[in-house]
């Protein structure tokens, strides 16, 4: 075949006109999106969806009793974030494996009626000093027996960032992302000097 004419080849490219229609196409797709958008399920409805039902079926098993977490509960463990003043930011570990950790994100609010205990390790060389003076020591029968952990009273103010603690409450904390604490545990892992 021979060309004997441009115009055989084909229609004209016209610039104006292609760019015309990309940015009608492009209007288009927009209004589109921000119209239908709502209406399409989301990833994350669906993985959510997966997500509680194999939570359920993992509940609903043999072991799933393990995974049962009591709807009242009254004491949390988990990390000192901040003080401030009478209230405490805190990161709980949760009760519940399935849980979203983003509920771990608590503040505890300290009253004067709440007692604040630090527990604190005994130097072991001292411990078995004690339970060996506590072993030949027949005549006081009545005597306890030596503990390797001491208690000691404090204040909120000797709360520290990144002290471990565990919390107690009078109310169900469960999903508290507030509360106020009837007492606190501050545990210490080195022994006292």
């Amino acid at each position: 075949m021979e060309i004997k004419n441009i115009k055989d080849i084909g229609p004209r490219f016209h610039p104006v006109k292609h760019v015309s229609l990309m940015i009608i196409i492009f209007v288009l797709g927009i209004v589109s999106g921000i119209f239908v958008d709502p209406y399409l399920p989301s990833p994350l409805s669906n993985f959510k969806t997966g997500f509680n039902s194999a939570r359920n079926l993992a509940q609903q098993s043999s072991f799933g009793s393990m995974f049962r977490v009591p709807d009242d509960i009254r004491s949390l463990s988990g990390t000192v974030v901040a003080v401030n003043g009478n209230s405490l930011s805190v990161k709980t570990r949760s009760v519940d494996p399935f849980d979203n950790p983003i509920n771990n994100n608590r503040i505890v609010t300290v009253t004067p009626n709440t007692k604040i205990i630090k527990t604190t390790l005994m130097d072991l060389k001292a411990y078995q000093d004690e339970m060996l003076k506590f072993a030949k020591d027949k005549n006081n029968k009545s005597a306890p027996a030596p503990n390797m952990v001491t208690e000691s009273v404090i204040n909120v103010s000797d709360i520290h960032t990144g002290d471990s603690f565990t919390v107690t409450s009078s109310n169900n904390i469960k999903t508290a992302k507030e509360f106020t604490a009837q007492e606190i545990q501050i545990q210490s892992g080195n022994p006292a000097k």
